[in-house]
């Protein structure tokens, strides 16, 4: 069947509109491009380290990344509750934030932060740190954090968003690739123009959305306009205003009721699915020239599917059934490519983002994902009976068959829904690769061991346990004079090990001289999880000992 052209012009072939759209979809992707490779941020470092006791107090606080951060907060708590920090004291420089520390007494204190990775999504902890003899924590009085909201909503959020873009776009692509005419049907071009309006309204709304998630403040902060500044200025920003865009572009290709414009719909479905290939978990994971350009093409492709499905049930209503016909026919030969480019797609980011089979079943995340799986199965399963079954049937101008396939896409409609509430909460969702990079950094982190300073006029010691784990460890004292910091070689050293949590008495061993006023002693002493007692007695001469006790904790 050939949809009249408006006003003598010719409508572009479809083998031309196919081509139009590679060009723009490779023009797009080349925009997006990288010029690094990001991952799930994770914290790498802090000064003073977390749990650190100190003879003095810190002139700065640093935290580093093993990617560029946005800073949300950055809080230094006493003992008493107060927050020590000014606005201006902190600083953020490509993955390292700092912060200049104001004078502190001794006590206890706690390091609150909160930043935003380079994929858009919140990440925050804490850490402790003590300067002197500090016998009680800090108990800061702070007000609940409302993160469960916030996650609620986002994903809320994220299901609209997902849902009437893919619609938009969708129908988008349905005019320009299957009907590809001047002329579409007035209900189909509300259809898209309604979707366009909705979505745009759920991407303004997501800005606030995920505003309120990276501060964890109450509702009433949606109405603060610096929290939908903060919201702007990261990459969700940078994916809502493509989106946003892309819609307008579409919209401007059906305005008129005299003529729809193929190509400028065309193009403006493919900025809008662009978008998503901005920011998130899929979309920012290495290698970014992989995952961005299946992030983007899986989105054209769902899109394509999604969208068309109420305008193939319109066409079954309200046309006779050989229009009705022409058009499945012509939407199902593009669809068979368009279920293998999602197939390609899906199955390169579930193998980025999952990176081990057994995560399927072991994560939320790959819970989730089987869920999604399982409803796209169904959706293939549906497509095949209506390509294979009811379409032919249909060509045959057998009239149950239109009824048949009509029910057959209202399900489609169903799983589609199923797949889109999966997909939104998979993007609040942390993935297991981003979960194995924490624990590969957390393992690291362990091996470097647990240091403190012990200080003991007028010497000092550096007293180091590696790796800090139950099991076998190694104590490096490196002993020298306060003042100048010259190393002091003791005549003899000795090591003991307590944990009276455990009733465990002390163990005692010799540290044996390793270099200029170097200790050492290796041993499967610290075999219990706990705060151990370490103390050190080295006799400086004859007539001089140096004591030297400390806690340090075995995890």
């Amino acid at each position: 069947m050939e949809w009249p052209a408006q006003g003598g012009r010719h409508r572009p072939a479809p083998a031309v509109m196919i081509r139009q759209s590679v060009y723009a979809l490779a023009f797009t992707l080349a925009a997006l491009a990288p010029t690094a490779l990001w991952a799930h941020a994770v914290l790498l470092e802090t000064v003073p380290a977390d749990g650190a006791a100190l003879e003095a107090a810190p002139a700065q606080l640093r935290l580093t990344f093993n990617e560029p951060v946005r800073p949300i907060f950055l809080r230094l708590i006493g003992s008493n509750g107060r927050q020590l920090l000014a606005a201006d004291a902190v600083r953020a420089r490509n993955a390292t934030i700092t912060a200049t520390v104001p004078e502190l007494s001794q006590g206890a204190y706690i390091v609150s932060w909160r930043a935003v990775s380079i994929d858009g999504h919140p990440i925050g902890g804490a850490f402790t740190f003590r300067i002197g003899a500090a016998p009680t924590a800090a108990t800061p009085d702070m007000a609940p954090a409302t993160e469960a909201g916030w996650l609620a909503a986002s994903a809320v959020v994220r299901f609209l968003v997902y849902a009437l873009t893919l619609l938009a776009a969708g129908g988008a692509l349905f005019i320009a690739t299957v009907l590809h005419a001047s002329s579409a049907p007035a209900a189909v071009r509300r259809y898209v123009l309604l979707c366009a309006v909705g979505a745009a309204a759920a991407l303004i709304l997501s800005l606030g959305i995920e505003g309120g998630l990276l501060t964890l403040g109450p509702w009433t902060a949606l109405f603060d306009p610096a929290l939908w500044r903060l919201a702007a200025a990261g990459t969700t920003g940078a994916s809502v205003a493509l989106s946003l865009l892309g819609l307008a572009v579409i919209a401007g290709g059906l305005w008129h009721r005299e003529a729809t414009h193929p190509r400028l719909v065309l193009f403006g479905a493919i900025i809008a699915i662009a978008g998503f290939g901005v920011t998130g978990h899929a979309a920012t994971a290495g290698p970014r020239w992989l995952t961005t350009p299946a992030v983007v093409t899986h989105g054209l492709v769902a899109a394509f599917w999604v969208g068309a499905l109420w305008p193939l049930a319109w066409f079954l209503r309200h046309r006779h059934t050989p229009v009705a016909a022409g058009v499945i026919q012509r939407f199902s030969r593009l669809a068979v490519v368009a279920v293998a480019l999602l197939v390609l797609a899906g199955t390169i980011l579930a193998i980025v983002q999952v990176a081990d089979i057994a995560a399927l079943w072991r994560t939320i995340y790959g819970r989730v994902l089987l869920a999604k799986l399982a409803a796209v199965l169904g959706l293939l399963g549906l497509a095949g009976l209506n390509k294979w079954r009811l379409t032919p049937a249909l060509v045959r101008n057998d009239t149950p068959a239109g009824h048949r396939l009509r029910r057959s896409i209202h399900a489609e409609m169903a799983l589609a829904i199923a797949v889109l509430v999966a997909t939104a909460v998979l993007g609040t969702v942390p993935p297991p690769r981003a979960l194995a990079a924490q624990r590969a950094h957390a393992d690291q982190r362990q091996m470097t061991g647990y240091s403190v300073s012990v200080p003991a006029p007028p010497y000092t010691a550096l007293i180091k346990v590696t790796p800090a784990r139950p099991g076998v460890n190694t104590i490096t004292v490196h002993l020298s004079r306060d003042g100048d910091s010259a190393p002091v070689q003791p005549l003899q050293a000795t090591l003991a090990f307590s944990l009276p949590a455990a009733r465990i008495e002390p163990i005692t061993r010799t540290l044996a001289p390793v270099g200029p006023g170097l200790l050492r002693y290796t041993g499967p002493e610290l075999s219990l999880r706990g705060r151990w007692t370490l103390r050190v007695e080295a006799l400086i001469s004859d007539f001089e000992k140096a004591i030297f006790e400390a806690e340090v904790p075995i995890r």
